[in-house]
Order: structure tokens, then C-alpha cells, then sequence
């Protein structure tokens, strides 16, 4: 569902749905915050990545961030440079009871590219964010800025520019732009990979304004993955054959058929 932010003549701003009509107001029960770890990949890394060799961990001294079925790895968008952290039920994040955490505080999310290097090495990323829940009449918080009412903030970075490189030299000045602790290669702790930081102060908005909550929950169409043979059923697969032959003589067969082109 493709949503848009229009102006009314007093200034004010609205949600509207691709049909024209507006989206409501109503509100989650209880205060709800939607996380939506996101990481942009610069091309190179783009070609090397295998989802069963990321992991990602939320880590933050706040309790209660995390869903509980754990945390799922996917490609959920078009653009498939985009890894995103869901959940088992959820493709977009997902969402914790936000109301015993603090207005401030401090989450990392911390990806790990399994054996990436060509020595076998790991490769990290270390994305380090302040998130500030701001007061207001609302219930509901997310990361997806998309649904943040117009003109409350400047877009991350995060949501613009790529922030996982395989080497210093991929880093562009558009990258550091706001991001003056954003460094690549061996971290302060030892690990080969990148660092950085950023702050979000999110607005407190109604439930179902919250729309990018329940995006994207359709498989792509890179997230398919074909078949190469079958695991179960092969009698059954086999009886629905009218033919079994060698692969040879069914390719003597074709090029007998093949007639050549004639005039009439």
C-alpha cells in the first residue's frame, strides 16, 4: 500500500493511500516501538552476501528489544542491496511494548558477514544508534521515517548511503557526511570491518500511520530460490514421466526433428 504525505491550505499534513482516501488515527493500546535494523550494501558486497552466513545481534543495555522466535535475516525490498532484520512473522522488524524504556537510550546492531575475507576472516558492522522516544499524544514509535510526519526530522544516513564497505577506499565524503566516528577496517576492538554512529529522535505517532510496519511482507522475486533436484517425492515425480531415457538419445531425437527452413 503505497502511502503519501499531503499539505492541507492551513499547513497542517495528512496521509493519504495510492486511492486518495485518508489514513485514520487510531492507536495501538499501548506504546509500542517498531525496530527496523537496516543495512545498505555498496555494490561489491552486494555480489558476495549469502544470508546464511549473517548474523545479526541487537545489543543494548535495555532489556526487551529483541522478538521472541528470534531474529530473521531477509531481502524483503526491491532493491535487494537492502538486508533487513525481521522477525519470524514480520519481514519489515518488529515491534516491543515500549512503555517501561527509558526516553533515551543506546542500541547496536551488529552485523556479521561469516568467513567474507579471502583469509576467512569475518567482516563486522557496528551500527551504533541513539534513539530518543519523544513525548506526544501518541502510542506508537518506528524507525521507518517514511511514516514520520513531515518537516520532524532530517532522513539518517543510515536510509541514504550505503554503510557496510569492504575497504577503506569505497568510503566516498557523501558517506562521512555525518558521521564524523565512521571508520573502516581493523575496529578498535580487533575485528576487521566498519563503525559508525547516529542519533534518531522519533516522533510518537498513531498505529495506523504506521504503516511500513506491515510492508514488504510479500516475497521478491531475488528472494526466490530455484530448485536444482527434487528431495521428497521423487517416485511420485518419476510416475508422472511418460518416458524415461537416456539424456543422449532424447537429444538425437530433437536434432532428428529439427527440420530446416524451406520455401513453400
Amino acid at each position: 500500500m503505497e502511502i503519501v504525505h499531503a499539505t492541507r491550505p492551513d499547513g497542517s499534513t495528512v496521509q493519504l493511500r495510492s486511492d486518495g482516501t485518508e489514513v485514520g488515527t487510531t492507536d495501538s493500546d499501548q506504546k509500542l516501538l517498531h525496530l527496523l535494523p537496516k543495512l545498505l550494501l555498496d555494490d561489491p558486497l552486494t555480489e558476495a552476501v549469502s544470508l546464511d552466513r549473517v548474523v545479526l545481534e541487537v545489543i543494548s543495555d535495555v532489556d526487551g528489544l529483541l522478538p521472541a522466535e528470534g531474529v530473521v535475516i531477509r531481502q524483503p525490498y526491491p532493491n535487494s542491496s537492502y538486508l533487513v532484520g525481521g522477525s519470524v512473522r514480520n519481514r519489515n522488524g518488529w515491534c516491543v511494548p515500549a512503555a517501561n524504556l527509558p526516553e533515551r537510550f543506546k542500541v547496536e546492531f551488529r552485523w556479521t558477514f561469516v568467513s567474507l575475507l579471502s583469509d576467512g576472516s569475518d567482516w563486522v558492522v557496528r551500527h551504533f544508534i541513539q534513539l530518543e522516544l519523544e513525548q506526544g499524544p501518541f502510542r506508537t514509535y518506528t524507525m521507518a521515517v517514511s511514516n514520520w510526519p513531515n518537516g520532524r526530522a532530517s532522513v539518517p544516513n543510515m536510509y541514504r548511503y550505503a554503510t557496510a564497505f569492504l575497504k577503506s577506499s569505497q568510503v566516498l565524503e557523501q558517506h562521512r557526511k555525518g558521521r564524523p566516528t565512521l571508520n573502516v577496517g581493523v575496529l578498535r576492538d580487533g575485528m576487521l570491518g566498519v563503525t559508525f554512529r547516529e542519533e534518531m529522535r522519533i516522533p510518537p505517532i498513531p498505529y495506523e500511520q504506521a504503516t511500513s510496519i506491515h510492508l514488504y511482507q510479500k516475497q521478491q522475486l531475488h528472494e526466490v530460490v530455484q530448485l536444482t533436484d527434487f528431495s521428497v517425492l521423487n517416485d511420485e515425480h518419476k510416475a508422472n514421466g511418460a518416458l524415461e531415457i537416456p539424456a543422449r538419445v532424447l537429444l538425437d531425437a530433437i536434432s532428428l526433428a529439427v527440420l530446416p527452413l524451406t520455401e513453400n
